[in-house]
């Protein structure tokens, strides 16, 4: 018994470091409507989760132990949703399932459109200046 808590103890695990215990990021959310936000939180919630478990600090031999953390943080829903095409060889990749991810969920902003309603935004009748002011920044 005293040996398998010694080879326990000698795991770095995630999931604790010292006597705090680090909870999960939220799993990236499918179902709302505002992908690109949720994809914002979720890498700000394994980037946090990360630095808190001390995963940042393991050498390249973990890499594709870390991979498999984020799968599982990322949720069954969403890995079901954009990572079904995933390879081997990428399922084993942090830097590729994030790269995958950022790909099919952040959106890219439609420059000339967004020119396009500033340069065509008048302040309404009942609209009071801040409010104005604050939508055109």
């Amino acid at each position: 018994m005293q040996n398998e808590i010694a080879n326990l103890q000698q795991e770095k695990v995630p999931v604790s470091r010292g006597l705090v215990q680090v909870p999960w990021p939220p799993p990236l959310s499918v179902n709302n409507d505002n992908r690109n936000e949720s994809w914002k939180l979720f890498v700000t919630g394994w980037s946090n989760y990360k630095a808190a478990a001390g995963i940042t600090s393991w050498g390249a031999e973990k890499s594709e132990q870390v991979a498999n953390l984020l799968l599982s943080a990322i949720g069954a829903p969403a890995s079901k949703e954009f990572l079904f095409d995933l390879t081997d060889k990428e399922k084993k990749s942090e830097k590729a399932i994030l790269a995958k991810l950022e790909h099919k969920l952040s959106k890219k902003e439609n420059i000339i459109y967004a020119r396009y309603l500033f340069n065509t935004r008048t302040q309404k009748e009942d609209e009071k200046f801040n409010t104005f002011l604050i939508e055109t920044q």
